[in-house]
């Protein structure tokens, strides 16, 4: 007789009874195994579960990956997907230890002319003093469809205010940009005021708990009036 094909007692990787896994949409709604899920470290495990969930939200208009721990290597997928169906609108990437080479996959995304990314959040990351950054701050001169970035705590310093003002100055589109937490310090802060200057569309800019000096301060609330009653 033929033998009895080998059953393997061990238990799946996912949470326990059912799909390991469950169908893409169900993915986010399982919190407490994301981190496994969507650990860095496991990148050549890590591909499949989260193509599948930005599969499952192909057509959704807010790709939502907040807090999901996927690193750098997450950003990459994240940036081919959005090349692949660029269908949202807003892209939720907070707290997930992106740094400056994954922000520079990410500006592959925003430089191609079929993206429709117009909100993107990158908050508490780690994308400060790095070349990436620098990358990511030069595509955002020339895009002309995000309108809202949010930078908070990503440990943005003053060598990080030249890019910051450089794409400030560039930029034609961009309305919110949220840089609360950085420490810019005065170094830096003279930087985005200057970019400021020569900026006609930019009317909010978070710059809470960024040790930028009062008086530069000031500097740059007033360009943001001008901006928000278009006295240019």
């Amino acid at each position: 007789p033929a033998p009895a094909p080998h059953h393997d007692p061990r238990p799946t990787r996912g949470p326990p009874g059912g799909d390991p896994l469950g169908p893409p949409s169900a993915l986010l709604d399982k919190p407490q195994y994301l981190p496994a899920l969507f650990d860095v470290r496991l990148k050549g495990s890590l591909a499949p579960q989260l193509d599948a969930y930005l599969l499952g939200a192909r057509f959704a208009p807010t790709l939502d990956l907040g807090d999901k721990h996927v690193g750098n290597f997450g950003a990459y997928r994240v940036s081919r997907f959005v090349l692949d169906h660029p269908f949202a609108d807003e892209v939720i990437l907070r707290n997930n230890d992106i740094t400056g080479e994954g922000a520079r996959f990410l500006a592959d995304a925003l430089k191609s002319p079929a993206a429709t990314i117009r909100r993107l959040d990158l908050s508490q990351n780690r994308v400060g003093s790095l070349i990436g950054f620098d990358v990511f701050c030069r595509v955002l001169e020339r895009n002309m469809m995000l309108v809202e970035l949010n930078l908070a705590d990503n440990f943005l310093g003053p060598k990080d205010g030249r890019a910051l003002g450089t794409m400030i100055a560039g930029n034609r589109k961009l309305k919110v940009l949220d840089l609360r937490g950085n420490r810019l310090e005065a170094l830096g802060g003279e930087q985005v005021c200057s970019g400021m200057e020569g900026n006609p569309v930019l009317v909010t800019l978070k710059l809470e708990g960024c040790e930028v000096p009062v008086e530069v301060q000031k500097e740059i609330l007033r360009c943001l009036e001008r901006n928000a009653f278009g006295t240019w």
